[in-house]
């Protein structure tokens, strides 16, 4: 499979990602991640970890508005084990936790993205490269 056949697959994952968004609520690492997902058209609620307060407290208010959520954490160690902490702490707190995005999208990235707030810039980036690859 090639870039650019890689990079549709990617499109289309974001793309079901922003419909899934406007039903279950996607949890991040912070507001760079918000505002990256925003540009790639995930209307529906993101929520932010890092607000200050204690991954319990966390957990326990996305529990009282949703019984499934789109985990997205960075796919570094941290980003790792903050999704593994996180999932444990929703799963504790009766919410389940979607991790195929997480997965899909870094399947699909080329050369792999390391976090979601840098996810915009590389569709961006993309886009561009493959649209003019199209035209040429």
């Amino acid at each position: 499979m090639d870039d650019a056949e890689r990079f549709e697959r990617l499109m289309e994952v974001i793309d079901d990602l922003a419909i899934e968004n406007l039903e279950t609520p996607i949890v991040v690492e912070g507001r760079r991640d918000v505002e990256s997902l925003r540009i790639l058209g995930c209307a529906g609620e993101i929520h932010p970890l890092n607000l200050g307060n204690t991954l319990h407290e966390r957990a326990e208010a996305l529990a009282g508005g949703a019984k499934l959520v789109i985990l997205l954490t960075d796919w570094d160690k941290k980003g790792d084990q903050l999704f593994e902490a996180m999932a444990t702490r929703l799963h504790a707190n009766g919410v389940r936790v979607d991790r195929t995005y997480r997965d899909k999208i870094q399947m699909w990235m080329r050369p792999p993205v390391k976090d979601i707030e840098s996810l915009a810039g590389y569709v961006a980036r993309n886009l561009a490269r493959y649209q003019g690859e199209a035209a040429g």
